[in-house]
């Protein structure tokens, strides 16, 4: 369930402790690596089936990786700077600035340092 692409989806985009990067070995560092095994383990032990439930609109990457596995890269696991950022005040005035020049999410997105979800979320919240 909730296999999305958002803040509480799966994987979560909140931010890990920071600490937790002292004691994680090379390996362990891959983007959504504890997620990743979970989300394997899950789908693997099934006597007969799994269902896999997701938002069509906002695919979870591990969804997105074995639908579209061709476009699969790196580059994909690049997470963005401002990705567990919070909002403020000044950081929505610049998202509506740049929205009413009619900017596209894509470059908002890469402008503000966040996911193009992101964008659409807190635009969808802001314009309400």
């Amino acid at each position: 369930l909730q296999c999305n692409k958002d803040t509480y989806g799966f994987p979560s985009q909140v931010s890990d402790d920071p600490v937790l990067n002292y004691v994680l070995t090379k390996s362990d560092q891959f983007p959504y690596g504890e997620e990743r095994r979970l989300f394997y383990v899950a789908i693997t032990r099934a006597k007969i089936k799994t269902l896999v439930l997701y938002d069509k609109r906002f695919p979870s990457v591990f969804v997105d990786e074995f639908l579209h596995h061709e476009k699969v890269s790196e580059e994909s696991y690049v997470k963005h700077p401002n990705a567990n950022k919070r909002w403020t005040r000044s950081a929505d005035q610049f998202l509506l600035k740049l929205h009413n020049e009619g900017k596209s999410v894509k470059y908002i997105a890469n402008k503000m340092g966040r996911s193009q979800t992101s964008i659409v979320m807190r635009l969808n919240k802001l314009t309400q």
